[in-house]
């Protein structure tokens, strides 16, 4: 029991340890990797945007959710034997190994519902380059559009017990990843193209404002 409770106590250390450590992480990757990037050349302006960070609480959870891994390996250590420091590195290996994999498994699940963009796309008189590399035509294109692919979510506005504890913080966690799961589309040819996602509403407005701005027709 105390070997357990020993397991949990080092997964809660290893969560506030990992949120700090990507609090810092974020800080320098927001100086060296700027929310979006502009450059001309060739009269094609390329628009590269840098996805907004996921919440900190994400990270959390999914150390959370690590913690049955960490305690079967306790228990299986105790198995082999319970009086030496067995239990504990078998339960902090557990541990450490899903609440990684699930953290990734996480940020890739986020990113494509975010639908994120990797790759650049280019725009100028001529029309958008998307990041696939297709070339619209301005007289292909019907309108810029900006949207969130999390808005759809519903609130939870009141409950009892348990289950409405869970339901508040499944709502919250849903608001904040919706502050960064903005995205900017093409339409074009009866469908939509994401030129940009997993944006914040500021990243956004600057990445239409850029396409608006240079795309024949539409200059507000």
């Amino acid at each position: 029991m105390i070997t357990l409770l020993a397991v949990i106590a080092l997964g809660f250390v290893l969560a506030l340890i990992t949120r700090h450590l990507a609090a810092g992480h974020r800080d320098r990757d927001a100086i060296k990797h700027p929310p979006m990037r502009v450059t001309e050349e060739h009269g094609w302006t390329t628009v590269a945007t840098t996805p907004a960070a996921l919440p900190a609480r994400v990270t959390v959870v999914s150390w959370c959710l690590a913690l049955p891994a960490g305690w079967a390996g306790a228990a299986l250590g105790a198995k082999v034997d319970a009086h030496s420091p067995l239990p504990v590195i078998l339960g902090l290996i557990a541990l450490v190994g899903c609440g990684v994999l699930i953290t990734k498994l996480f940020k890739a699940g986020h990113d494509a519902t975010r639908q994120v963009q990797r790759r650049p796309f280019q725009v100028s008189t001529q029309g958008i380059r998307l990041p696939s590399g297709t070339l619209l035509a301005p007289g292909e294109i019907y309108a810029i559009r900006r949207g969130n692919s999390q808005s759809r979510q519903s609130v939870i506005v009141g409950g009892v017990g348990v289950v409405a504890g869970v339901s508040q913080v499944a709502a919250t966690t849903a608001h904040l990843l919706t502050q960064v799961s903005y995205t900017v589309e093409v339409e074009h040819a009866g469908r939509s193209t994401v030129l940009a996602g997993g944006l914040t509403e500021t990243q956004a407005n600057a990445v239409a404002m850029e396409v608006t701005r240079r795309l024949p027709g539409f200059q507000r």
